[in-house]
């Protein structure tokens, strides 16, 4: 990728003069289409923008994405972003950040919710280690791992089950407490406690792909190609305004729509 000096001498102009040529276009600002959900897969992301953050809102099936912009992650974000998506979608994926469930419960009540399991696995990860001095520790990331491997509602039955049978079995274990010098206690093995809190808090919503017909169980399809491509750009132009950085993801995602509808016509 070019830099604008890199730029402004090849087209034999001074870096000032094609800044200030080029400054109408960040006044022209795309705005966040309305999308159809209708019977489709809505994943949902946000990345950081500025001192903000960007909401991404992506329609698997129609191949149409939306957006919103906040100053931080909160209901209040993603309600507004949501309202831009019009139809009841089948099913939701996302990283099941506390706001965000919270909106889609009161926009979308009655639709199934896929929890992403990279995003669980991910963060059960930084707390279980990659190797876990434990027994506990280590059983418990063997059954992490297992995760990603679930393909059927059957399977994700046994899973829970063998699950409940490991947290019984290490009950004792992880009740254990350290008492410090003053008397005060804590729970021993309290990261090891996070990660089985974790685990368990989302065992509800993280098959639902298997009853969900023709639902991801990541939210990869926006993480893996869109956001790794947006969060690049955003990278590499760090130095611009909060308000430069939300006319980049405006402009990228309005020109990944437009590139995703040719592609569409052409087939």
């Amino acid at each position: 990728m070019q830099t604008l000096s890199a730029i402004a001498e090849e087209k034999d102009f001074s870096r000032e003069h094609l800044s200030r040529r080029l400054k109408e276009c960040w006044e022209l600002i795309p705005e966040a289409p309305i999308i159809d959900a209708t019977d489709d897969v809505l994943v949902l992301d946000a990345i950081s923008c500025g001192t903000g953050v960007a909401f991404i809102l992506r329609a698997i099936d129609h191949d149409q994405t939306t957006w919103g912009f906040a100053n931080q992650e909160d209901a209040t974000g993603w309600f507004s972003a949501m309202q831009k998506v019009k139809g009841i979608p089948r099913s939701l994926v996302s990283d099941h950040q506390k706001g965000l469930r919270l909106s889609a419960s009161f926009v979308f009540p009655d639709v199934l919710h896929q929890r992403c399991q990279a995003h669980i696995i991910r963060q059960a990860h930084v707390w279980i280690t990659k190797y876990p001095k434990t027994l506990a520790g280590r059983t418990l990331r063997v059954l992490v791992l297992r995760l990603s491997r679930i393909e059927r509602e059957d399977e994700a039955r046994i899973w829970i089950a063998t699950f409940e049978r490991w947290c019984a079995h290490f009950k004792t274990f992880l009740d254990e407490k350290t008492e410090g010098p003053n008397g005060r206690k804590w729970f021993t093995h309290r990261y090891l406690r996070k990660a089985v809190s974790l685990v368990r808090g989302c065992t509800d919503e993280a098959f639902t792909f298997t009853i969900a017909p023709h639902t991801p169980k990541t939210s990869n399809h926006v993480e893996g190609g869109m956001n790794a491509q947006l969060k690049e750009h955003l990278r590499r132009h760090r130095g611009l305004s909060t308000e430069r950085q939300r006319a980049l993801v405006a402009l990228f995602l309005a020109d990944w729509n437009r590139r995703k509808l040719c592609t569409r016509n052409i087939t």
